[in-house]
């Protein structure tokens, strides 16, 4: 089991590596944006960074796994959760209506491929 929790230091350091401030990033569904997201960010049970020390090679091939395995749009949306639970996106940002859209949509794709 895995988290996304954010620091200032990891805020910061994702704040450097884009350019732009945090909130602009969050809907920068460019790989190399959603790599340094968890790369900085993702925490695994044991409280440690999941990806401290990996190489870019392993970071690439996790981010391409991951992001197969849960979408872009999850991705993002558990990226901007943790920030609003962080503090570091306002408390009026509405994750709980993107979070409806999201599974909206979700469905609308099984009807149809279904």
């Amino acid at each position: 089991m895995t988290e996304l929790k954010f620091t200032a230091k990891a805020v910061k350091a994702i704040e450097k590596g884009t350019g732009k401030m945090i909130a602009m990033s969050v809907g920068d569904l460019r790989l190399e944006t959603i790599e340094m997201f968890l790369q900085f960010c993702l925490f695994n049970e044991d409280g440690e960074r999941a990806l401290k020390d990996k190489t870019v090679e392993e970071v690439e091939e996790f981010t391409g796994s991951y992001v197969a395995e849960r979408g872009l749009d999850v991705i993002m949306l558990e990226i901007t959760e943790a920030l609003v639970a962080s503090g570091f996106l306002p408390k009026t940002t509405p994750v709980a209506d993107l979070r409806r859209e999201i599974e909206a949509a979700d469905q609308r794709t099984d009807v149809v491929s279904g």
